[in-house]
């Protein structure tokens, strides 16, 4: 009996279109669920990681913005003889003349010495020539230290129709660490909220960050993030040297750089034509450098020495004593310490005392002690809820003399807010001064 085999034909399961589109379209949705999500995740774990990371690395990687001090600085006589022997020596030079003459020459320089030089002197057309094209080399020069910022902002008006705004100002670079590049600039153009563009002397134009403005001042810090910068830009070449305010006198040539007539790339040169003049501030100084330069009632920018460094900020705050528009600027000195402080988010102190020195007139006539001279305090300030009284004179400091004012402002300046600094004054009662001792937390300027 013969057996079969039984035969079974497998069948392909047959093709379903139809589940097969569905199947691509869930895995797509799929896909792109889990990548918002995905997303999301980094997004909102980035500020907490950078934070973590931070704690570690901030000096590191951040690094804090530290002013040159001001050390050696000459007195106005020895910077005048500096400027003679500078020019003695090229015209020696240029006439291959002896030199025993110029080696002779000590500091300060004689009359005498002082006309054998004048009398070098040749002036014609080609001297003024040479001279405005020198000016002109060494205003190109300082122009790469210099920035346009333009603020932008938008306002509606009461037949709801938008305004754009656009106002420009002139900035100097002073600084960077790792993170940021950091702009000197007089505010008054620019608004808190306004959205910011630097542009740079190259073309370069790159968004900014308003990171603190002072209210005694109104000078700010702008920054422009070190990442966006082109790869090719060398920045280290555009950040200006800070000079010297102190011992600048009558007669000293200087350079206003930026808008000093309300225009972008403006310059001039003049003279600094007024003795410096001290201004007292809250809790702090600045001097005034006013120029024979005509500017506008705009102007922004930079006041430069010859040799190239920053001596001075363009404000329009601050009034020439003629009442002309001319350039007047803040000493750069007075500022370094609100700058640094400012530049790397520390509080400005507040105590609320406007002080000034005590004249020599007011010491020997009237017995004022030597130190601190407190004109005002503001309203509810830290030193008014203190018990502390205009007409006070700062003697001490936390048990240091103190004979100016400049000395109780650099002792300031050494603490933080949120610190206690103790205070001796001398405070007249029937004709006699009395010590009295006061203790103070630092505030921060609000």
């Amino acid at each position: 009996m013969g057996s079969e085999f039984i035969k079974e034909e497998i069948k392909k399961k047959p093709f379903n279109k139809s589940k097969f589109i569905k199947k691509i379209i869930v895995t797509a949705i799929s896909a792109v669920v889990f990548g918002v999500i995905a997303s999301l995740v980094i997004l909102l774990l980035t500020p907490f990681l950078q934070r973590l990371v931070g704690r570690n690395t901030a000096n590191e990687n951040v690094g804090i913005i530290t002013l040159p001090e001001n050390s050696g600085e000459l007195s106005p006589e020895e910077m005048l003889s500096d400027y003679m022997l500078q020019e003695s020596a090229l015209l020696f030079d240029s006439e291959n003349e002896d030199k025993n003459t110029l080696d002779a020459i000590d500091m300060p320089l004689s009359d005498e010495q002082i006309k054998v030089i004048l009398s070098k002197v040749s002036l014609d057309v080609t001297s003024y020539r040479q001279l405005s094209i020198s000016m002109a080399a060494l205003s190109r020069e300082l122009g790469k230290y210099m920035v346009t910022v333009t603020s932008n902002s938008t306002t509606v008006d009461w037949m709801n129709s938008v305004n754009n705004n656009k106002n420009t100002t002139s900035g100097v670079i002073i600084a960077k660490n790792n993170v940021d590049l950091f702009i000197l600039v007089e505010s008054s153009r620019i608004k808190q909220n306004d959205e910011l563009t630097v542009g740079f002397s190259n073309g370069v134009s790159l968004s900014g960050v308003l990171k603190d403005v002072d209210a005694n001042t109104g000078i700010a810090v702008i920054t422009v993030s070190l990442a966006s910068l082109p790869a090719n830009m060398d920045i280290e070449s555009n950040i200006a040297t800070l000079g010297s305010s102190n011992g600048l006198f009558v007669g000293l040539p200087v350079m206003a750089i930026g808008s000093p007539k309300g225009i972008a790339g403006s310059m001039d040169y003049g003279i600094i034509d007024v003795p410096k003049q001290t201004i007292a501030q809250l809790d702090s100084y600045v001097t005034c450098l006013q120029t024979n330069i005509s500017g506008s009632n705009i102007a922004s920018g930079a006041l430069f020495n010859l040799q190239g460094q920053v001596i001075g900020i363009i404000s329009t705050k601050l009034e020439s004593s003629s009442g002309e528009t001319v350039i007047t600027a803040y000493g750069i000195t007075e500022l370094k310490d609100r700058i640094e402080r400012m530049s790397n988010g520390v509080d400005i102190n507040y105590l609320g005392i406007k002080s000034t020195d005590v004249t020599e007139e007011a010491s020997n006539e009237l017995g004022v002690p030597q130190g601190a001279y407190i004109i005002s305090l503001q309203m509810d300030s830290p030193a008014m809820r203190a018990g502390m009284l205009s007409g006070d004179v700062i003697v001490n400091v936390d048990g240091y003399s103190i004979g100016s004012n400049a000395e109780y402002i650099s002792a300031l300046n050494q603490k933080n807010a949120g610190d206690t600094i103790r205070l001796t004054v001398m405070r007249k009662s029937q004709d006699v001064y009395a010590s009295m001792d006061f203790e103070l937390v630092i505030e921060a300027v609000k």
